[in-house]
């Protein structure tokens, strides 16, 4: 079975907040919308291979 990479509630935190970031916050930084970053990043975080 899976094994999280961290504590699960804390891992949950960190992941909203990174789609937050993603999807609203960070215009400035050119990351805004960028889905397919974002997707990479979250499975880097969960430990599990990124589907492009």
């Amino acid at each position: 079975g899976y094994e999280p990479p961290a504590d699960p509630a804390t891992l949950a935190f960190a992941l909203v907040h990174l789609r937050h970031a993603f999807l609203w916050n960070d215009a400035t930084s050119g990351v805004r919308g960028d889905y397919e970053r974002l997707r990479a990043v979250q499975a880097a975080l969960l430990g599990i291979p990124s589907k492009a």
